[in-house]
């Protein structure tokens, strides 16, 4: 099978650089999967780690601020540095002790390295306590090499803005935090706010659970079809930038998951749960 190499990655075509929305406010923020859940509904697509990276580089970060900081649309998944890779990378978050999963695939026996699937391209399967990660085909998942194994400065990927290679010298590329394993998404800052970092922290630590914003990615081209489409929300066009006001909120299916979760808890609390699938 071929393998995804993001570092070489080189596309024929310059795509369009999508403008940037608040979808979710910081200060309204919430877990990512019910962040998933609502962009979804709406039909929209998570801002990805390297076009975040772009925009806080410059001035237009000043667009979005009140999303910042913020769940991205890039699921990442990696072990323990040295530790090759087994049937499935497999994170518990510790504030809800949710089990987050990732098929490996035919990255099956690789190590020191971090796989990276972008929104839209999977789906998040909620099963009891399970947080499962479903790439919507195994071709649309790259692999970053040379991992780091600690936190530090280093350059990122051209595809992904994942850290990768040798420790470089404070201030020069972006700052990897990381843990030993995790699955979730990346989270981006923004200047001055977050340690300092001018924005170009890369946060593989931080718990899926945590409360932030959310940034979505908007083509000028279908402005208008979202608005009519979507009519319990609209399109605010701004100098530069589009505002997303979300409807009045509706059951997700997050939350209706979470509710059926507690219901069968409450029904039978003395039944153990057995995932539905395997540890290692």
């Amino acid at each position: 099978m071929t393998r995804a190499l993001a570092i070489t990655s080189q596309p024929t075509q310059q795509a369009p650089v999508p403008k940037l929305a608040v979808f979710i406010s910081a200060k309204d923020g919430v877990p990512f999967e019910e962040g998933l859940a609502r962009v979804e509904k709406a039909g929209l697509v998570i801002a990805s780690s390297k076009r975040l990276a772009q925009a806080l580089a410059t001035e237009e970060w000043r667009a979005f601020e009140e999303a910042l900081a913020c769940h991205s649309g890039t699921m990442a998944a990696y072990s323990e540095p040295g530790r090759k890779f087994m049937e499935f990378i497999e994170y518990v978050d510790p504030d809800t002790n949710h089990r987050w999963v990732f098929p490996v695939g035919v990255f099956r026996g690789e190590k020191d390295c971090i796989l990276v699937v972008e929104h839209p391209d999977y789906t998040l399967e909620i099963d009891g306590r399970n947080r499962v990660v479903h790439p919507k085909d195994d071709r649309l998942v790259d692999f970053v090499p040379d991992f780091p194994p600690e936190d530090g400065w280093y350059y990122v990927d051209s595809k992904h803005a994942i850290p990768m290679g040798q420790n470089m010298a404070t201030g020069h590329g972006s700052y990897l935090a990381r843990i030993a394993t995790r699955v979730g998404p990346v989270r981006r800052g923004v200047y001055g706010r977050w340690g300092g970092d001018d924005g170009r922290d890369v946060n593989l630590d931080d718990r899926p659970s945590v409360g932030l914003g959310v940034v979505v990615e908007v083509n000028d081209g279908n402005v208008g079809q979202i608005t009519d489409q979507k009519p319990g929300g609209k399109i605010i066009l701004l100098p530069g930038v589009s505002q997303i006001q979300p409807a009045e909120p509706q059951p997700t299916a997050y939350e209706e998951a979470r509710k059926r979760e507690i219901n069968q808890a409450l029904a039978d609390l003395s039944r153990p749960y057995t995932p539905k699938y395997p540890r290692y």
